[in-house]
Order: structure tokens, then sequence, then C-alpha cells
């Protein structure tokens, strides 16, 4: 009985709760800003202005052009460096040796992703202002770099576990048809992963 009602009164209260958000959200999809600007779910997506302090404007497509724009970054910068470091140390590196390494690479990936802003700040930052082509080093290359950074043992974990699942008698094959360790990796081991 008492399993029963409590289970009513917390969906009851997640109801009302559901209904002051919708309520006092309306507003900001539907009508205009106090300012008098048109707000409505076009200028909330579309807009091209965040400024909610000074002209409670909310417009989201500078926020998710920006978030685009890291993303792509960052795996510009980390998956070539990612199947290239997963692809040597999958291949050349000894058997007992690989465990380590993606033991580190697993650890470096459960790191929170406060250790590496605070390592952006502390390391690129810095080195990005020495580069004349930046004003300063708060800048989208620095977010790029981080996240990258930030990627990186996590695809290099998933790069060797895939080099790992290649059956060896697609290697022994291609060995044996003549080909180098290099055309052995990006034209069999890669596609093959």
């Amino acid at each position: 009985f008492y399993l029963t009602t409590f289970s009513a009164v917390l969906a009851l209260l997640s109801l009302v709760f559901l209904g002051y958000l919708i309520w006092q959200g309306v507003e900001a999809f539907t009508g205009f800003s106090p300012n008098g600007i048109p707000q409505g779910l076009w200028g909330f997506f579309g807009g091209v202005q965040w400024r909610p302090e000074q002209l409670d404007l909310f417009g989201l497509l500078p926020l998710l052009s920006t978030s685009l724009a890291v993303s792509a970054g960052a795996l510009i910068v980390a998956l070539p460096l990612a199947l290239v470091t997963g692809l040597v140390v999958a291949e050349l590196v000894p058997q007992a040796m690989i465990a380590r390494v993606r033991g580190v690479a697993d650890v470096m990936a459960a790191l929170p992703s406060v250790v590496y802003g605070a390592a952006g700040l502390l390391w690129i930052v810095p080195l990005l202002e020495k580069i004349p082509a930046f004003a300063s080093g708060l800048s989208l290359a620095a977010a790029m770099l981080v996240v990258g950074l930030m990627l990186l043992p996590w695809l290099v974990s998933v790069v060797i576990r895939a080099v790992h699942s290649v059956p060896d008698g697609l290697r022994a094959a291609a060995r044996n048809s003549g080909a180098s360790t290099i055309q052995i990796w990006w034209r069999v081991t890669l596609p093959a992963a």
C-alpha cells in the first residue's frame, strides 16, 4: 500500500513539475522577449545572438555551430593520430606491452573532462598565444585541440581492439602475395578492422 501511494504521489509531483516547466517555458517559444524583439521557436533555434542578461535574446545558432565546429576539428585532430598510433601499437609492440598501453589509454579515457580543460588552460592556451596567428590562446583551435586530446585515448583503444579482431589469415595471404608491411596495414588490416 505504501509503495503504491508513494509511487502515485511521485507521479503526481512529476506531472505538476512538468506542467510548471511547460507553463513557464512556452513564453520563450511563442512570444516576444520583454524588450519587444520577436523570439518564437525560430528565434530560439535560428537566432544569431545569445544575450540573455542584456536584451533577453536566446539564439542558439552560434552555440550549435561552434559545437559542431569543435567536434569536427577534434575529429580532424584525433582520428589520424589514433589510427596511426593504434596500428603501430597493435602491429609492432610486443604482446606483453599492449595490455599496458591499453590500460594507460583506458585510464586516460576515464579522466574527467575538467582535467583535460585545466590542462588545456595551463599548457595549450599559453602555447597558442606564442603563435603570431592567434591574438589570444583562448580560441576555437584551443578547444579543438583539447577535445581532440580527450578523444585520442578512447580512439586508440578502439583501433587496437579493432586491429586485433582482424584474422591473421588475411595478413598472411597479403604477405604471401608480396605486399609490404605498410601495404598490409593500409589495404588489408584497416579495411578489415
